[in-house]
C-alpha cells in the first residue's frame, strides 16, 4: 500500500465521520420542538399499568432470583429441597473448677520447732514468695494466717514430719509442706517433756555416711551446749579424716603476722560439723585452753585427751565476738 491509497483512505473516513456528524445534527435540531414537549404524564401510567399486569406471567426469556440464590448462594444444584438441619443438641455448661496456688509457691520453710509436751507453743520459721510481701521472712504458730496478699491459708498443725496448712476455699484439701533441702536452716528441732531440746537431722552426706538409721544423736542441751551422742563420737572417731577431706575446708588464721587460730573457710549443710554448732567464717581460737593453729593439732589434741577430759571447752571467734562451745562426753 503506498502513501496515496492511505492519503485516500484517510480522506474518505473523514468524510463518512463528517456525514454522520452532519446527519445527527441535522435530526437533533429537527425534533427539537418535540424533544421539549414536557411528558404526558396519562400516557406514561397507562404503560406501567400494562407492565403491571404482565409482570406475574411466565418468563419466556431470562433466569428467576429464586434459581440463582438456590443455585449460586446455597450451592443446591440438584434443585431438591433442602433438608431441614440436624437437631443440636444441648451442651450443659459447667463451672470450670478453680485454680489454686500451692502453698509450697507461696513460702519456703526455713525451720521447725515441735514442742511435743505444748504444740501450742510450737513454731515455723518461713521465707515468704511472690510480689507484693512486705515480710520475707516471718515466724508463725499453729492457727495463724499467712500475711497479704496470701490471704486465706492458714496454719493448721506444726508437726516433726511436717507442717500442714488449710484454707478458706470450700472443698480445698489440706497441704503439709516439710522444710527447704537447702543449707542449715532446715534445722527440726524437737522439744521433749522434760524441756530438753535437740535437733532432728533428716540425713547425713550419702559420700561418707554408711551407718544405719538408728543412732543416738548429739543434742543440744543449753545455749551453745551439746551432748554429744555414743555412735556419733564413734563415727567422728573413725572417720574424721573422710570429715575433714569431703565437709570442712579450713585454713590457718594469722593476727599480728602469728598464727592464732583454724578459720572455717567453708563447711557442708547437714555435715557432722554444721550439726555441732560449726559455721562458715568461725575462727576456732583454743580447745579446753590449748591454743589450735591447725585440724591436725586440733584433731591430735582430742585424741591424746579423750580419756582425760569428759567435757571439752572449744572457744570460736564468730562474727567478730568470741563465744564457747560445750560438748560434754556420751557417758
Amino acid at each position: 500500500m503506498n502513501v496515496a491509497t492511505v492519503k485516500l483512505f484517510c480522506w474518505l473516513a473523514s468524510a463518512g465521520l463528517t456525514a454522520g456528524l452532519v446527519g445527527y445534527a441535522y435530526d437533533f435540531f429537527s425534533n427539537i420542538k418535540a424533544k421539549r414537549m414536557p411528558l404526558d404524564h396519562d400516557h406514561v401510567g397507562l404503560i406501567l399499568e400494562e407492565s403491571a399486569e404482565h409482570s406475574g406471567g411466565k418468563v419466556e426469556h431470562g433466569i428467576s432470583y429464586d434459581e440463582i440464590k438456590r443455585t449460586f448462594i446455597h450451592m443446591n444444584w440438584t434443585g431438591d429441597v433442602a433438608p431441614a438441619p440436624p437437631p443440636v443438641d444441648e451442651v450443659e455448661l459447667k463451672d470450670a473448677p478453680p485454680i489454686h496456688t500451692p502453698v509450697a509457691d507461696l513460702l519456703t520453710i526455713l525451720m521447725i520447732s515441735v514442742d511435743t509436751s505444748d504444740p501450742s507453743t510450737s513454731t515455723i520459721r518461713v521465707n515468704y514468695r511472690g510480689a507484693g510481701i512486705k515480710a520475707q521472712e516471718g515466724t508463725l504458730t499453729e492457727g495463724d494466717p499467712l500475711p497479704s496478699p496470701h490471704q486465706g491459708v492458714k496454719v493448721s498443725s506444726i508437726r516433726i514430719d511436717g507442717v500442714e496448712f488449710e484454707f478458706d476455699q470450700e472443698g480445698r484439701d489440706t497441704e503439709t509442706l516439710q522444710p527447704s533441702s537447702a543449707g542449715d536452716e532446715n534445722l527440726i528441732v524437737q522439744v521433749g517433756p522434760d524441756g530438753v531440746r535437740y535437733p532432728v537431722r533428716r540425713k547425713f552426706p550419702t559420700a561418707i555416711d554408711t551407718r544405719p538409721p538408728s543412732f543416738e544423736h548429739t543434742r543440744l542441751i543449753g545455749t551453745n551446749k551439746y551432748r554429744i551422742g555414743r555412735d556419733d563420737a564413734k563415727y567422728f572417731n573413725d572417720n574424721y579424716a573422710a570429715i575433714l577431706t569431703n565437709d570442712v575446708r579450713t585454713k590457718t588464721y594469722y593476727e599480728d603476722g602469728r598464727r592464732a587460730g583454724i578459720e572455717i573457710q567453708s563447711i557442708k549443710a547437714g555435715s557432722m560439723a554444721a550439726n555441732h554448732g560449726i559455721q562458715s567464717g568461725d575462727i576456732i581460737k583454743s580447745v579446753n585452753g590449748h591454743a589450735v593453729t591447725s585440724e591436725h593439732e586440733a584433731i591430735k589434741f582430742f585424741k591424746t585427751n579423750q580419756d582425760k577430759y569428759s567435757v571439752w571447752s572449744v572457744v570460736v571467734l564468730s562474727m567478730g565476738k568470741e563465744k564457747t562451745l560445750i560438748f560434754e562426753s556420751p557417758e
